[in-house]
């Protein structure tokens, strides 16, 4: 009997642990959570996008109009995340966003994830409505103007 309850016991224990790892990696996180916070609704909104090109590197920055980078931000501020460990990331660009306080981050449009250039962590971008397509759309029709290398 006291065999039996030893058993239970650690059957009990395995599924809470199981259950609670579960939880951990299926956590999202907001855009809010994962930039600290950040104050979307401040008034100069600015944001600065430097494509990465690579062998050899090679870093430009796309001018976007006002309008544009305000419907970005504005969507960007909707997704949610959740951690990635993917390490087969190629940035493909660095945004810069300029609120109540800079944040930066870059991104692999391909894969929809974004890497926190201060923490060095890994987000992939899970309920994207038209976050990436807006971005990829704008970056195309915008001109290259400052090589930054």
């Amino acid at each position: 009997m006291k065999r039996k309850h030893i058993l239970i016991v650690i059957i009990v224990i395995l599924v809470g642990v199981l259950g609670l790892k579960f939880m951990i990696d299926n956590k999202t996180y907001s855009a809010n959570k994962i930039l600290g916070n950040p104050d979307f609704s401040a008034v100069n909104r600015e944001m600065e996008v430097i494509k990465i090109k690579h062998n050899p590197l090679e870093l430009i920055t796309i001018e976007i109009p006002a309008e544009q980078q305000k419907l970005l931000i504005e969507s960007f501020k909707n997704l949610s995340f959740k951690k990635n460990k993917d390490s087969q990331i190629e940035y493909h660009y660095r945004i810069n966003f300029s609120l109540n306080s800079n944040f930066a981050f870059y991104i692999d449009v391909d894969k929809g994830i974004i890497v926190l250039s201060d923490k060095n962590q890994k987000f992939g971008i899970i309920n994207d409505v038209n976050f990436l397509e807006n971005f990829k759309e704008i970056i195309e029709n915008e001109k290259e103007v400052i090589n930054s290398n």
